[in-house]
């Protein structure tokens, strides 16, 4: 039961973020999307890869990118560093 109120708190405080992102599922794509969270300092938690929604391009896939941050600030600055990198970003 703590585990899940400090959880809460985390993403409350945008310490810990999900990122959405639609990119083609080529190779090296989760490598490059990794690359610019790692490089604004954000520390990826948990990865899934969905190529099965329905709203996703027949080459295309979903990333959700759970990603720990120091602020909400710092999220910012990763959102931010991820569609300056051409990401687009359903959610985050």
């Amino acid at each position: 039961m703590l585990a899940v109120v400090l959880n809460r708190e985390m993403v409350r405080e945008k310490r810990l973020v999900v990122y959405r992102i639609l990119g083609d599922d080529r190779p090296g794509m989760l490598s490059k999307m990794s690359a610019v969270i790692g490089g604004a300092g954000g520390n990826i938690i948990d990865v899934v890869h969905n190529r099965l929604a329905l709203d996703v391009p027949a080459k295309g896939a979903e990333f959700d990118i759970m990603v720990e941050t120091r602020d909400a600030h710092h999220a910012d600055v990763i959102r931010k560093g991820l569609e300056d990198a051409g990401y687009a970003l359903r959610m985050g």
